[in-house]
C-alpha cells in the first residue's frame, strides 16, 4: 500500500480517537471531512513542523525533549484553526487539549502505520543475520600467530 495513504489513514484514525476521547477536541462531520482534516494535519506537519522544530531546537535539549510535545500540540492547534477557516468541522479548544490530542494521535497513528506497512523484507528472503554477513576482502588479512613471532 502507498506509504502516503497509510499515514493518511493512520492520522485519520488517530484524529477520530483523539476527538472522541480528549476533552477540548471536537469533530463533527462526515468521514470525508475527517479525511480532509487528516490531509490538512499531514500538510501542516510536512511544511510547518520542521520550521517549528528548528526554532525550538536548543530548548528541546534543555527540556529533555518535552518541547516536542509543545510543537506537536501547536501543529494540532494550527490544524484546528486552519480547518475552521476552510470550513472543516474540527475544533481545538486550547493548548492543553492540543497537546493531549497530539499525544493520543501519535500513540494511535504510529503503531497503525507500522502494522499497515509491515516489515519490508529484502527480495530473496529475510535479511541476513550479522554473523552471516561477510566482510569484503580488502586484499590483506590479519597476520597469523606464527607470522608475528
Amino acid at each position: 500500500m502507498n506509504p502516503f495513504l497509510v499515514s493518511l489513514l493512520a492520522n485519520a484514525v488517530g484524529l477520530w480517537v483523539a476527538a472522541r476521547f480528549v476533552p477540548g477536541l471536537l469533530w463533527q462531520g462526515t468521514t470525508a471531512g475527517l479525511v480532509g482534516v487528516a490531509i490538512l494535519f499531514g500538510l501542516v506537519n510536512a511544511f510547518v513542523r520542521p520550521e517549528a522544530q528548528g526554532q525550538s531546537g536548543p530548548r528541546a535539549n534543555l527540556t529533555l525533549g518535552l518541547s516536542t510535545f509543545a510543537v506537536n500540540g501547536l501543529m494540532l492547534w494550527l490544524t484546528g484553526a486552519v480547518g475552521g477557516v476552510l470550513g472543516l468541522t474540527f475544533h481545538v479548544a486550547g493548548f492543553l487539549a492540543a497537546c493531549l490530542g497530539a499525544l493520543v494521535i501519535s500513540l494511535i497513528s504510529t503503531p497503525l502505520s507500522v502494522l499497515a506497512r509491515g516489515r519490508r523484507a529484502r527480495p530473496g528472503g529475510s535479511p541476513p543475520r550479522d554473523a552471516e554477513i561477510e566482510a569484503p576482502d580488502r586484499g590483506h588479512r590479519p597476520p597469523d600467530e606464527r607470522e608475528r613471532s
